[in-house]
């Protein structure tokens, strides 16, 4: 009797322990089959910390195998893996990720596709309007948004008439016109490469 008794406690556990490896198992592998492939409506948070530029928008993404492929502009273009390294969505649907000109992305997939085009031109318009600041009026590089031009440019300024001279060096204020006419002596009308800006005269009218 004590043996049938085992016996049945036995296979209960048995039975018990076969359904929680079970369960497990479905949910387990419910949760590493999350594959996204195909395109998506998404929400893109796109941060800018040049400009200090952080906004939101509801755009279509193209997702293979997991993995971020485009994000689709309006007009035909997108933004692909040229751009940007090769990122994976989580189980959830989100993932992150900075493009080659250092703009934050981070990605949430809300659903299947969607109507962007709305939010798709406006962040267009904001990416556009983000280099705009922080390209140098003068040669188009990088710069500070708080610049008018890059260190480069600054550097061949004139501080006295504001004129570019490419043949100024980074330690001088004047360019090469503004130094002859400072260091110019009013009274003889030499030039003398030791006068200060605050000499009227050279040395030999000193």
């Amino acid at each position: 009797m004590k043996h049938v008794i085992l016996e049945s406690k036995l296979a209960k556990i048995l039975v018990l322990i076969l359904l929680t490896s079970t369960v497990y198992k479905c949910t387990f592998d419910d949760i590493i089959s999350t594959t996204y492939d195909g395109l998506y409506c998404a929400i893109i948070t796109y941060q800018n910390s040049r400009t200090g530029t952080s906004s939101e928008y509801e755009l279509k993404i193209e997702v293979e195998n997991n993995e971020l492929s485009k994000i689709l502009w309006p007009n035909g273009g997108w933004l692909d893996q040229d751009h940007f390294h090769p990122v994976e969505f989580d189980k959830d649907g989100y993932c992150e990720f900075v493009s080659d000109k250092d703009y934050e992305y981070t990605i949430q997939i809300i659903s299947k596709n969607c109507d962007n085009s709305t939010d798709a031109y406006k962040l267009q318009d904001q990416i556009i309007y983000d280099r705009e600041l922080t390209l140098c009026t003068r040669c188009q590089s990088e710069k500070d948004r708080f610049e008018e031009y890059c260190d480069e440019c600054n550097e061949k300024l004139c501080l006295k008439c504001g004129q570019f001279d490419n043949s100024k060096y980074y330690t001088d204020d004047l360019c090469y016109n503004c130094e002859r006419k400072d260091k110019t002596c009013i009274r003889c009308g030499t030039y003398d490469r030791w006068m200060s800006k605050f000499d009227d005269f050279c040395s030999d009218c000193n």
